[in-house]
C-alpha cells in the first residue's frame, strides 16, 4: 500500500458491514461500539466508510456506504467477522474471533475453507486474545510475522433507556449465549439440577438463542424437539429454568444487575463479552476454566471444570456464599477499555498505509 491510498492526506478504510444488521452476538456488539467511536478519529487521518453488497445498511454510524464493487486499491478493507465476504482489490484485514469451526468442525468444511483462504492472503490478522493466536498458529499455521493481538474494546458505560417495570420476586442464576454445542447448556442445567436438590431457590434464566420447538398434543402436554428443552423437561425444571430468547440491551443490563450470580459454562470462547457486561453491573460471577475465560475473567470469577455438574455446582455455591470483588473487576475492565482497542486499530491501518 503507499501514498495513493490516501485522499486529501486521509487514509481510506473500508469496513465490512455485510454482516453487521442480523449479528446480535458479540462479535456485532463489537462492530457497532467500534463504528459508534470513530467520529473522534474521522478527520484526522482516516476517511472510514462501510461497504456492503448493496451499497447500504440499515446501519450506517454517519458513514459513506460503498458497494463492494466500488471499492479499489487504494482502499484497505477490514473484515471484523472472521473471514472475506468478498474479494477486495486490495489489501485487506482480517480479524478472527475464534476458530470454533477447527474445534467443533462438524458440518463446517466450507467455513473452515473461507477462514482459511481469507487469513492466508490478508496483510494481517487480528486475534481477540492469546487465546485466539494459539489457535490460529495450531491450525492455520501462519507467520507470526503476519498476526497480532487486539482485545476487543469493551464499554462499561451506557444510557439507560429501559422504560418497562423490571422487578423479578425471585432469586435467579443468569446465563447468557446462544444454544451452541459449545456453550455447554446442558452441562449447566444437570448442575442446576443438583443444587436444586440441595435446596436451592433460585431460577436459572437463560437468555439467548433457546429455539422453542414444542408441539401441542394435547391441553398440558408437549412434544419437545430442542434438546435443551427436552433435558429441562426430563429433570422437571420446567418451572425453574426461564428461556427468555434475545432481548434488548437495556433489558439485559437490568437482568444482569438483579442477578444474584451469572454463571458462563462455555467450553469454546474467543473472548467472551458476557463477562464483561457481568463485571460492569457488579455481578458475582462463576466463569468455565477453558479456552480464554481465565484471560478475560482474571482473578474476579470462580472458576470450574465445564465437563464436571458437581465442580460447577461447587463455583455456584462459593459464588453465593462470598460478596463480589468489586475492585478486582474494575481492574479487568481497565484492561479492555475501548480507547486502547479502538487506537491498536488505528495504529495498525495506519502501519500499513506506509508499506
Amino acid at each position: 500500500m503507499n501514498r495513493e491510498n490516501k485522499v486529501d492526506n486521509l487514509l481510506k478504510v473500508a469496513v465490512d458491514a455485510s454482516g453487521l444488521e442480523k449479528d446480535r452476538r458479540g462479535m456485532g456488539f463489537f462492530l457497532r461500539e467500534f463504528l459508534s467511536h470513530l467520529s473522534n478519529y474521522q478527520q484526522q487521518h482516516f476517511k472510514f466508510y462501510l461497504t456492503a453488497p448493496k451499497g447500504n445498511t440499515k446501519e450506517n454510524f454517519g458513514l459513506e456506504v460503498k458497494r463492494w464493487n466500488e471499492l479499489d486499491p487504494s482502499f484497505l478493507v477490514w473484515f471484523p467477522f472472521n473471514h472475506p465476504t468478498f474479494s477486495p482489490p486490495g489489501n485487506y484485514v482480517v480479524t478472527l474471533h475464534d476458530l470454533a469451526a477447527f474445534a467443533f468442525p462438524q458440518g463446517e468444511k466450507k467455513l473452515q475453507e473461507k477462514i482459511m483462504k481469507g487469513a492466508k492472503n490478508s496483510k494481517v490478522v487480528v486475534a481477540d486474545s492469546q487465546f485466539t493466536l494459539s489457535e490460529i498458529k495450531k491450525y492455520l499455521n501462519l507467520p507470526n510475522s503476519q498476526l497480532t493481538v487486539i482485545y476487543p474494546g469493551f464499554n462499561p458505560e451506557r444510557k439507560e433507556n429501559f422504560q418497562g417495570k423490571f422487578d423479578p420476586n425471585f432469586p435467579y442464576l443468569l446465563t447468557v449465549g446462544s444454544a451452541e454445542y459449545r456453550k455447554n447448556f446442558s452441562t449447566l442445567i444437570l448442575a442446576f439440577k443438583k443444587l436444586k436438590e440441595k435446596g436451592l431457590q433460585h431460577k436459572l434464566v437463560m437468555i439467548g438463542d433457546i429455539p422453542r420447538w414444542r408441539k401441542k398434543i394435547g391441553p398440558f402436554t408437549f412434544q419437545i424437539k430442542n434438546p435443551i428443552l427436552k433435558l429441562i423437561h426430563q429433570l422437571e425444571l420446567d418451572t425453574e429454568v426461564l428461556l427468555k430468547g434475545y432481548i434488548s440491551k437495556d433489558l439485559l443490563w437490568k437482568w444482569y444487575e438483579k442477578a444474584s450470580l451469572f454463571i458462563f459454562p462455555s467450553l469454546y470462547e474467543g473472548f467472551g463479552f458476557p463477562v464483561l457486561e457481568a463485571y460492569s453491573c457488579g455481578t458475582q460471577t462463576a466463569l468455565s476454566q477453558e479456552s480464554s475465560l481465565p484471560e478475560v475473567g482474571g482473578k474476579a470469577a470462580f472458576y470450574f471444570d465445564p465437563l464436571n455438574p458437581e465442580e460447577i455446582a461447587g463455583a455456584v455455591e462459593k459464588g453465593l456464599s462470598n460478596p463480589v470483588n468489586l475492585p478486582l473487576q474494575k481492574e479487568q475492565l481497565e484492561k479492555f477499555k475501548f480507547n486502547y482497542c479502538l487506537e491498536n486499530y488505528l495504529n495498525l491501518f495506519m502501519s500499513l498505509a506506509n508499506q
